[in-house]
Formats: structure tokens, C-alpha cells, sequence
């Protein structure tokens, strides 16, 4: 009864004003978005700025859901093409079922009403920091970056709602190790491993966006237009050098770039690094790269990490079977979150 009346005071208000959206995007997440996140030599460590570049980038628009003026509950929604509409920054004020539920409905009713074929999310631009999905599972309370946290809640209702859950992503922790190569059952005499300085990232940083739009791994595809998402990471990487890690193989021989990746020590606990991708060219996949990238990195973190960090993490989507059995057998890694992705076929 008492979800009834508050239904009929709900009002419904889609815009498209940015700065408008911004006061109240909060409310989508639980990483803290006006919060200055000080790491030396950074160029901008308020996530707010990477927020607004994207959502400008994006054209993005909001539902939001009004008691008396105030907001009570918001999404972003956007678009690349006539079939797909993606959300994101799903939240509700008490994060009670019915009004979530009153949002899924909006939310529907807007994809329905503008011919849309899909809905699918949701999608945090920028994912480097906002992350994707719902959290299905959680064994921690903490923040992370690219790892929000939200009431179980969300997950249970997009569930009954008859959402399916396109991508699932575990994020395993573990402590940083040093190996020695040798002991894998790999042969990586092949390849040259390069930790990129400041100086060196303009050099590389055309076939770093090109290796990263040809060979990104599925569960990234999800965001839209890639070539935006891949220039959103780039510059909050470039901007954050400090506390980053950009590398990239070379086949030795040929002297082609076959591999890249990142890391970003999060700005949020700053007691962790998070291994964001490991991207190698098509034709070199199989080959246990992944691996020798992780234990190059790893290797060169504890050696050179100037904030000395020994706890690490990885979100890997659940049916990548080699890189969940590289981080149990290897780094010990237990897995304690788990995020959905959903998609509703309209």
C-alpha cells in the first residue's frame, strides 16, 4: 500500500543536460566522485573531470525519478546505433525494490518507446574507473576502482525482471609475486618485455590504441564505440602516469608490437593495484602472453613500485578458463566478487 502512494507521487523527467545530471550522478555509484585523489605529479586525480568527459563524448541522457523536486533515483542511457541502448549509473535512493523496479520500468518504457531492440548494462563510463555491471556477489564492502559496490538488490531485480546476464566478471585477489619464468611449461625466448617511461608514450601510443581496438578481449566489447572508450583509458592513464603502468611485447626477430597493457594503483584504498588488460594481437594468442605479461609486471612492480604495494586484482570474465587457472595455481588468487552485465531483449 505504501509503495503505491509513493508511485503516485513519483515523477519522471528525461534530460539532457549534463551539468544537470552531474549534481545528482551519485546517487549511481559508491565511488566517490568529487573526492581528490592525490597522487604526486597527477594531472587531474578527481574522477568528476574523466566522468564529464565521457558523458560529453557519450551524449548521454538521464531518467530521473522526483518526490516533490528532489531526486530520488537516476540513470544514464545512450546510444551509438538504432538497436542498442545502454545504461549506466543505476541507483535509487534506500535502494528499495519498488523503486527500483519503478526505474526499471522507465527505463524499459524509453527503450521501447524509441524502438530499440536491446537494452544492455550497465556501462559506468568511463569503465577504467566506474566499472560494469552489478555486483552479484561480494565477500568486502570496499570500493575499488572499476569495482563499485551496490545493494544486492539491483541484481535480484533486473533478474526478475527476465534480464540476462550477458557477461559475468569475477574479480580475483591475490598477493604479488616474483617467478622465474623458466619454471612455466612456456617458451617466452621470443619475446621482450618493455615497461613504457613518460617520455616514451607518445612514441607508442598510435599502436597501443590501434593493438587495444583490434584485439580488446569480449567482455571490454561491451562498451560502446570503442575507439572513445579506448581514448577515455589512454588519457586517465597518461594523466595518471604516477601511478600507472602502460607495457607493451615485441617479437624479438620481427621487432612487431604483439602485446600490450596496463595497471592502475587504486586511488581509493591505495593498498592495491588493478590489472586492468592484457591485450595481445590475434595471431599470438594461445601462447601464454597473458602470463608472461602478469609475471613481467609483477616482477617489475615489486622491484621498482615506488608505493610499494603487494596486493593485487583481476576481473576476468567467467569462462576464460586458462587465466583463471594461471591465477589459481600460480598467485593463489581467490575469487570475491562477482559482477553481472545484463541485456533485455525489448
Amino acid at each position: 500500500m505504501e509503495s503505491c502512494i509513493e508511485e503516485s507521487l513519483i515523477e519522471v523527467e528525461i534530460i539532457e543536460d549534463v551539468d544537470r545530471i552531474m549534481e545528482k550522478i551519485q546517487l549511481g555509484t559508491s565511488i566517490p566522485i568529487s573526492e581528490n585523489f592525490t597522487f604526486k605529479n597527477s594531472k587531474s586525480s578527481i574522477f568528476r573531470d574523466y566522468l564529464y568527459a565521457a558523458f560529453k563524448q557519450y551524449n548521454i541522457k538521464a531518467i530521473l525519478l522526483k518526490i516533490n523536486e528532489k531526486i530520488i533515483g537516476i540513470t544514464i542511457i545512450f546510444n551509438v546505433d538504432f538497436e542498442n541502448l545502454y545504461f549506466g549509473f543505476f541507483g535509487v535512493e534506500t535502494h528499495t525494490p519498488n523503486r527500483i523496479q519503478f526505474l526499471i520500468n522507465n527505463l524499459k518504457k524509453y527503450g521501447k518507446k524509441n524502438n530499440f531492440k536491446f537494452i544492455k548494462g550497465p556501462i559506468n563510463i568511463p569503465p577504467i574507473i566506474f566499472g560494469f555491471g552489478f555486483l552479484a556477489k561480494s565477500e568486502d564492502t570496499k570500493s575499488y576502482i572499476g569495482r563499485p559496490i551496490n545493494s544486492l538488490n539491483y541484481y535480484k531485480k533486473f533478474m526478475d525482471n527476465r534480464f540476462y546476464p550477458k557477461h559475468r566478471l569475477d574479480t580475483y585477489f591475490f598477493r604479488l609475486i616474483k617467478i622465474d619464468l623458466n619454471c612455466l611449461d612456456y617458451d617466452f625466448r621470443e619475446y621482450k618485455f618493455l615497461n613504457l617511461r613518460e617520455n616514451e608514450l607518445s612514441l607508442y601510443r598510435e599502436k597501443i590504441l590501434l593493438l587495444h581496438l583490434s584485439n580488446m578481449p569480449n567482455f571490454t566489447q561491451i562498451t560502446p564505440n570503442p575507439q572513445k572508450n579506448a581514448q577515455l583509458i589512454y588519457n586517465y592513464l597518461i594523466d595518471n602516469i604516477e601511478s600507472c603502468n602502460i607495457w607493451i611485447i615485441k617479437h624479438k626477430s620481427s621487432n612487431d608490437i604483439i602485446g600490450c597493457g596496463y595497471s592502475v594503483t587504486d586511488p581509493i584504498t591505495k593498498d592495491i593495484i588493478s590489472f586492468e588488460q592484457f591485450i595481445i594481437k590475434k595471431s599470438y594468442q594461445g601462447k601464454g602472453l597473458a602470463i608472461f605479461m602478469s609475471f613481467k609486471i609483477m616482477n617489475h612492480l615489486l622491484k621498482y613500485d615506488k608505493f610499494k604495494i603487494l596486493n593485487g586484482m583481476m576481473s576476468i570474465e567467467y569462462n576464460n578458463k586458462k587465466m583463471i587457472n594461471f591465477c589459481k595455481k600460480y598467485l593463489n588468487a581467490l575469487k570475491r566478487r562477482r559482477y553481472f552485465v545484463f541485456e533485455y531483449k525489448i
